[in-house]
């Protein structure tokens, strides 16, 4: 497994716990936090993204002025990885369909690619998948 620095894998072997090898669910979370992981801030607001109590995602519509768009990306794909499906907060079908186009694999790849992180979506994929 690769691991963006020293922190990142830090984070992971310090959150993993919540999960095991026993249900569907382990991989999802194992993804999530991966992906969470990759990113100092998202590392730093992972309690307002993600409830460890009742895991569930929670953080999409109280992000903060510190979401840059590299970390836009990363909560993206670890909360697509976590769902299987984007969150859609809004029946306005306008706003749907901007929303699907902004969890696109090319629009969260490309972002991840540009910051040079798209090697570490790669692994948050093969782990949600179970090729880890």
């Amino acid at each position: 497994m690769i691991f963006r620095d020293n922190e990142h894998k830090e984070f992971y072997e310090a959150h993993k716990n919540i999960y095991t090898k026993t249900s569907e669910l382990d991989y999802n979370l194992a993804a999530l936090i991966y992906t969470l992981g990759i990113d100092v801030d998202c590392r730093k607001h992972y309690k307002s993204l993600f409830s460890e109590d009742e895991k569930i995602v929670c953080g999409l519509e109280n992000l903060g002025e510190w979401v840059t768009a590299s970390s836009l990306a990363i909560i993206r794909l670890a909360f697509d990885l976590f769902h299987d499906d984007p969150v859609v907060l809004t029946d306005n079908k306008d706003k749907q369909v901007d929303m699907f186009r902004k969890y696109s694999t090319a629009n969260v790849f490309g972002t991840l690619a540009y910051h040079g992180l798209a090697q570490y979506g790669v692994q948050a994929l093969k782990l949600r998948y179970g090729f880890e």
